[in-house]
């Protein structure tokens, strides 16, 4: 599993700095100021990934509400655990609730599968 993006946000900021680490900044009173958004500028410059995707890559976009009560090893397991995006986005919406959900929780997840339109034209 790799992140392929970060959280623009104040508490971010500082555990990247080394000036917090994860167990402080769980009760950092500035943990929900951020520092970037889409919507508050005319011309927005959102972060962008590029590279390569290939057959049974699974990408996880999801907001804070959902990484704020899950590990990185508890994203890992929800994602290996079913073939199923729908499954799996279920499964992680229903442990974060039960932990508490204390923001907004958005999640996505996305399966690649192979193109087949591309076997008929190489054949």
């Amino acid at each position: 599993m790799h992140r392929l993006t970060t959280d623009h946000s104040e508490v971010a900021r500082l555990i990247a700095s080394g000036e917090l680490d994860e167990a402080e900044a769980q009760n950092y009173p500035g943990r929900n100021v951020i520092t970037k958004a889409i919507g508050i500028q005319l011309n927005p410059s959102p972060e962008t990934v590029t590279g390569v995707v290939e057959e049974g890559d699974v990408f996880l976009l999801c907001s804070d509400g959902l990484t704020e009560h899950n590990s990185d090893d508890d994203l890992r397991m929800a994602l290996l655990a079913s073939e199923q995006p729908r499954r799996i986005v279920e499964h992680l919406l229903g442990q974060t609730l039960d932990r508490g959900a204390r923001d907004n929780v958005t999640a996505i997840v996305l399966r690649c599968l192979r193109d087949h339109s591309r076997d008929d034209a190489e054949a």
